[in-house]
């Protein structure tokens, strides 16, 4: 177990090496710089711009800068300097990683939350009136884009219930409730597509487990159908499930650069899309291979719990 997880450790420094520098050139040739952004207010001539990018390094081939880029990581740990907030990128990142990564699991664990019962009552109730709502509300759930959701959860929590998520935002570790209070409707908003899909699988999954010999001779052991349901088919039927949250946890992490603006949370979201506004290169690649990293680490989670949930499963 500890070798496997080891070797895939290993394997996270040349991913996220791959995806920084994917994004570092990919940006270099995107026209404009930061230069156009920090000189927009104020008529700067063009003789004061170039000044400005040669001070900057922008004038230096992209090789030089890719590799100064490099040596900023490996000498002092940081990914580059936000010349837009006059902040090193690492300082940045530390202060809204926090917000992104809650917002991020909740949804992650609502989706779950919410899938599985679902998806369950669809496959034991197939063609059902249970069932037939169920897959309306999913078909709903992936059709309504989740920023406008998020906009009518907001309207209508505020027309209904007078009520609306804080503003201001609070952390976690310091007010859980407050917390909580602001993150509820992006959560709704962000999870609920993740949870149509992963819903759907349970459904199929469970109904091919359900055909299969060792549930017949369960049942025809006189089990009642909750504990054939609970211990004989949820647990065959999870590990494709697992699978896809894997890969919808990065859908969600990409979601919320909107819902981040819709609901006013200073996150990474938020804070990329700001940057590639202003040009603001080094902040983008900053965040690209930090996201690289977490979503990396979260497929290594992944795929351990198959040994948990499958006991069958080794790794060595």
């Amino acid at each position: 177990m500890w070798k496997y997880i080891i070797r895939r450790l290993s394997l996270i420094l040349p991913t996220v090496f791959l995806a920084g520098t994917l994004v570092f050139f990919m940006l270099r040739v995107l026209p404009g710089d930061i230069v156009s952004t920090l000189t927009s207010e104020g008529g700067a001539t063009e003789e004061t711009k170039q000044k400005l990018r040669e001070d900057l390094g922008l004038n230096d081939p992209i090789v030089v800068q890719y590799g100064r880029w490099l040596w900023q990581i490996v000498r002092h740990g940081n990914f580059g300097y936000s010349h837009y907030q006059d902040r090193y990128v690492t300082q940045i990142v530390s202060d809204k990683i926090e917000a992104t990564l809650t917002m991020a699991i909740f949804a992650m664990v609502f989706s779950l939350l919410l899938a599985f019962p679902l998806g369950i009552v669809s496959a034991v109730r197939r063609g059902g009136w249970w069932d037939q709502g169920i897959r309306i509300f999913t078909a709903l759930s992936l059709a309504v884009p989740s920023f406008w959701l998020g906009i009518l959860l907001i309207i209508f929590a505020s027309r209904m219930f007078n009520w609306s998520p804080p503003l201001n935002y609070t952390s976690l570790f310091e007010d859980p409730g407050r917390n909580l209070a602001q993150l509820f409707l992006p959560v709704i908003a962000t999870g609920l597509t993740s949870a149509a899909v992963l819903s759907r699988l349970v459904r199929s999954m469970m109904l091919e487990v359900l055909r299969e010999d060792y549930v017949r001779t369960a049942r025809a052991k006189g089990l009642r159908e909750l504990i054939v349901v609970a211990r004989h088919t949820i647990r065959n039927a999870s590990i494709p499930v697992l699978t896809m949250a894997g890969y919808h946890f990065g859908f969600i992490i990409s979601g919320v650069v909107v819902i981040e603006f819709v609901f006013s949370i200073p996150g990474l979201g938020q804070q990329v899309l700001l940057s590639i506004l202003a040009r603001d290169y080094d902040m983008v690649v900053g965040i690209v291979v930090i996201l690289t990293v977490i979503l990396a680490a979260w497929i290594l989670v992944i795929d351990l719990l198959y040994s948990v949930v499958d006991p069958r499963i080794r790794y060595s």
